[in-house]
């Protein structure tokens, strides 16, 4: 059995709300920005230009998309995706809690885990929901070896950019 359980100190939370800030950008920039270029499109096609009104508003959605995981109450929201405890078993299920909402999953069910040198990051396959970040030191059992033995070739490692 390996467990992770513990405080996540100041730098793995940075590096959570880094990894959250860039998938909210990406999420919502992308379909704004086609929705963009549709809208603009359809204006030189319709000649219709009162349709650049909402291309602005798009516009303005990417840049909003862009700020909002700095303001605080954001970053506060953010660090309730910290799990409090994560369980992986040896009958192949991984159980993560959150206070309120607990999850439990098959090793079959995971896509890739990310290894930022310090956590590491587990995503399942798509049907199956959010993924679990976890800190390497707050392992209380088990070892990181054998964590890594579970996953051998699903963990892709990632090297931090300064």
């Amino acid at each position: 059995m390996i467990e992770f359980s513990g405080e996540y100190s100041k730098s793995s939370k940075n590096l959570l709300f880094k990894i959250w800030a860039k998938s909210l950008r990406f999420s919502f920039s992308i379909p704004c920005a086609i929705m963009g270029v549709v809208v603009l499109i359809l204006s030189a096609a319709l000649k219709v230009w009162e349709l650049l009104i909402f291309s602005g508003a798009l516009f303005f959605g990417v840049i909003l998309s862009c700020l909002v995981p700095y303001i605080k109450s954001e970053q506060k929201n953010m660090l309730v995706s910290l799990p409090l405890k994560v369980v992986i078993d040896e009958d192949g299920s991984i159980e993560a809690e959150w206070g309120d909402y607990s999850m439990v999953k098959l090793t079959e069910e995971v896509r890739k885990i990310l290894d930022y040198g310090e956590c590491y990051l587990i995503k399942f396959k798509i049907p199956y929901g959010r993924a679990i970040f976890c800190q390497k030191d707050l392992i209380k059992g088990g070892t990181t070896e054998d964590f890594e033995k579970l996953f051998p070739n699903k963990i892709i490692r990632k090297i931090k950019k300064r």
